[in-house]
């Protein structure tokens, strides 16, 4: 389902029974189900979380003027002429559960089961909110507030791969400044494994700390620019070759400490065929890889602590 579809739901263009099920009582599952949202890569789980709320609830905006009009405007028939079954893709199973499955959570004893899952879907949803200081993950499921670590760690790269470090003396300061602060310095709070997070301490993150998510190919990226090195992993890109006068105090030389612990978030998320996700992934093989270049320099720090 799209966010413009979402979006036409929650605004009366388009009815529920229109869509594929997205019950939120799948979050009640034992965990070690396969279909469990747990298992789900993360930018999935966040997306289906809330959708799953109002798929649950089935919320619905004040039907206004405006919204009669965009009814009239795109749909083919009158909106309650409109056959939402045969607008519903999928097999089966999806008509059955509106038949059977559906009828059933919305009366007692079955709305008991559906009050509490809605209630375990919003805690999920208060948990991402609070970690992220309502950032959130990603614009898909909510909003974002930038990719500026990533555009950093990259754009220091490309002025040092130039030549021209005379002429960006300030630039490059201040962005070696941006890196050392940007470091997460904290995990998720409380018990954040049954909230299927991930260590997140010593980490760098797609944009700010205030967003949280580590980003194992972010945190590859500062290490590559940041880590004094003696071997040849594109020395001529890292920072701390650089006089401090020029880009400031190396991260190395002021405390080793947060650089190891980005080695140690970069190895313990290697996966068990020995790809990297991009970012927290449970189990499943969906995700972005890193290069052998990262890995190296993640097991470079690893040996210095």
């Amino acid at each position: 389902m799209g966010k413009d579809v979402a979006f036409g739901m929650v605004l009366g263009l388009y009815d529920w029974s229109g869509n594929n099920p997205l019950p939120p009582e799948i979050w009640l599952l034992p965990t070690f189900l396969p279909i469990h949202p747990g298992k789900l890569w993360c930018h999935c789980r966040m997306v289906y979380t809330p959708m799953s709320y109002l798929y649950g609830n089935r919320f619905v905006g004040p039907i206004t003027e405006t919204v009669l009009e965009l009814r009239k405007e795109l749909l083919p028939l009158p909106y309650d002429q409109v056959d939402w079954n045969k607008a519903r893709r999928g097999s089966v199973l999806p008509g059955s559960t509106y038949k059977i499955v559906e009828p059933f959570l919305r009366l007692w004893p079955g709305s008991v089961l559906r009050e509490k899952a809605l209630q375990t879907v919003m805690q999920h949803i208060h948990y991402e909110d609070e970690n992220t200081h309502y950032v959130c993950i990603g614009a898909v499921n909510k909003s974002t507030n930038g990719c500026q670590l990533w555009d950093a760690a990259l754009a220091i790269q490309s002025i040092l791969a130039t030549e021209l470090v005379s002429n960006c003396k300030t630039t490059l300061r201040k962005a070696h400044d941006f890196i050392k602060c940007s470091q997460v310095q904290d995990n998720c709070f409380g018990d954040f494994s049954s909230w299927y997070r991930h260590t997140s301490k010593g980490a760098w993150t797609l944009s700010t700390t205030d967003y949280r998510w580590q980003c194992l190919d972010c945190t590859a990226e500062v290490l590559k620019v940041s880590k004094f090195s003696a071997t040849k992993i594109n020395a001529s890109l890292l920072l701390a070759k650089l006089p401090s006068n020029v880009v400031g105090e190396p991260l190395a030389e002021r405390d080793p400490k947060p650089l190891h612990r980005a080695a140690r978030v970069l190895i313990n998320g290697q996966m068990d065929n020995g790809d990297f996700p991009q970012q927290v992934c449970i189990t499943m093989d969906f995700h972005h890889h890193l290069s052998a270049k990262a890995l190296l320099i993640s097991r470079a720090s690893h040996e210095l602590n």
